[in-house]
């Protein structure tokens, strides 16, 4: 029998992300075909979980520890300057390059008649307690998650531009036993 692999934390950190992301994904594939998009603050609730989960895994990397927190500001606001640069600008390249979002953000503002900001640290601030806001909807502090695609995009980025813990995530999925 083979011996189990030892995983550095930043990885199962990683891992535990990666499942909270997709998880949201099936969530939004599945049910709400069904269910008209009632499901969605599950499916936000799932992403931004996954997204606070991408930078405490940067963190972890960086200096061996993350806050112990839900709060993303504080957690984006420690990392290293490099790196909160890198995922910023990231992020900023994608979202210009986005017509479709752009449109959607065109075709909100033209249905509510409010201004729809999708720079960086509108976007971080409008998710930064979304963990909380969307397992408690009903309280209405719930906020948009407009952009969250391309924030998970420019994480992941970063954590490839780090180390190759993307790469042994998907040699870690090809070698695991399909979930019976």
């Amino acid at each position: 029998m083979a011996a189990k692999e030892e995983h550095s934390e930043e990885f199962l950190i990683l891992l535990s992300a990666e499942r909270f992301w997709q998880s949201g994904i099936i969530v939004n594939m599945e049910f709400n075909k069904t269910m008209n998009g009632q499901l969605f603050p599950a499916q936000a609730m799932l992403g931004i979980l996954a997204i606070e989960l991408y930078l405490k895994v940067i963190s972890q990397i960086e200096s061996g520890n993350f806050k112990r927190t839900h709060d993303l500001k504080p957690l984006f606001k420690n990392l290293t300057e490099e790196s909160q640069k890198s995922i910023k600008s990231n992020y900023e390249l994608k979202v210009r390059e986005d017509v479709g979002l752009k449109q959607t953000a065109k075709a909100i503002e033209k249905a509510s008649g409010a201004k729809v900001k999708l720079d960086f640290f509108t976007q971080l601030n409008e998710m930064r307690h979304g963990f909380v806001e969307f397992r408690y909807q009903f309280e209405g502090n719930a906020k948009g998650i407009m952009a969250i695609n391309h924030l998970r995009n420019a994480l992941k980025n970063r954590i490839d531009e780090l180390g190759n813990l993307n790469q042994k995530l998907v040699r870690h999925w090809a070698n695991s036993a399909p979930p019976r």
